[in-house]
C-alpha cells in the first residue's frame, strides 16, 4: 500500500494533469490538517528576525513537545521588526514571545516608571 506522501503526489499529478492546478493550495491545506489531526500533531510558527536553520527549528520542536506533551511542527517566518530572539505561536492559542523587541518595550516601560 502506498504511503500518504505517495498518495498526495499522485493526487497532485492528477490535479495538474486535469488542469486543476489552481486547487493544489486548498488540497494541500486540507491534507495537512487531516494528517496533523490524525497524528495528533500541533502546528505552529516560529518567528525570527533572520531565517533559522533546520537544526534550530528541530531543537525548538523537541523542547515544545516536552512542554505540551505532543509533537509540534513549526514553520519559520521571518520578521526583521522583532530585532532578535523568537516568537513561537502554536495553533490553538499558545504564544511564547522571547523577542528582543518585547524585551526592549518592557525595559522602556520599567525605566519610565522609575521616578527621577
Amino acid at each position: 500500500m502506498p504511503n500518504a506522501s505517495q498518495l498526495f503526489s499522485k493526487l497532485a499529478e492528477l490535479l495538474v494533469g486535469e488542469g486543476h492546478s489552481n486547487q493544489l493550495g486548498k488540497v494541500s491545506e486540507r491534507y495537512t490538517k487531516l494528517f496533523t489531526e490524525m497524528e495528533k500533531i500541533s502546528l505552529g510558527q516560529i518567528v525570527s528576525a533572520v531565517p533559522l536553520d533546520v537544526k534550530t527549528i528541530e531543537s525548538a520542536e523537541t523542547i515544545l513537545q516536552k512542554i505540551f506533551g505532543r509533537p509540534i511542527r513549526l514553520k519559520n517566518d521571518v520578521n526583521p521588526s522583532i530585532l532578535g530572539g523568537v516568537i513561537i505561536k502554536i495553533i490553538g492559542g499558545s504564544m511564547i514571545d522571547m523577542s528582543l523587541k518585547k524585551t526592549l518595550v518592557e525595559l522602556k516601560r520599567s525605566l519610565a516608571s522609575i521616578p527621577v
